[in-house]
């Protein structure tokens, strides 16, 4: 009798908490459609330090693809690329589009060395296009 109701006391907590997260979810402030221009540049650049060409084709502006392409490429060359300790801000949204600046660094091995590229000072350009995110390239 003791253990049928601990199991019925631990599944009345299991339900409540379901409940108070889908409570917390519905409250929670509603995020712009497709995502957040930050997102959208982590993502690129999280495609670009893993090679993966698929991913980062429905990362980009259909007017960036050559562009994207031309960044990758110069990835292809390099080993181990990380993102290390990267943060993206959006800046002011100026109707469809807005600029993004990060921080961190993109780590990699090239030639046997550790090398560094640091992310501050790149200003991304960013577009929604058909209501998603996309990054269009740098100011």
């Amino acid at each position: 009798m003791r253990l049928t109701h601990l199991k019925l006391m631990t599944q009345k907590r299991l339900i409540l908490s379901l409940l108070c997260l889908f409570v917390l979810v519905a409250c929670a402030p509603q995020a712009q459609q497709g995502g957040n221009p930050a997102s959208a540049v982590t993502d690129y650049l999280d495609a670009l330090v893993k090679n993966d060409t698929p991913k980062l084709a429905s990362l980009v502006c259909p007017a960036y693809e050559a562009g994207a392409k031309t960044e990758f490429d110069s990835f292809g060359a390099i080993s181990g690329a990380t993102l290390t300790n990267v943060k993206c801000t959006p800046g002011e949204l100026s109707g469809d589009a807005t600029s993004v600046t990060c921080t961190g660094s993109i780590d990699f091995t090239y030639n046997g060395e550790q090398n560094s590229q640091p992310l501050d000072g790149n200003t991304y350009s960013v577009k929604q296009v058909d209501g998603e995110w996309k990054m269009c390239g740098y100011q």
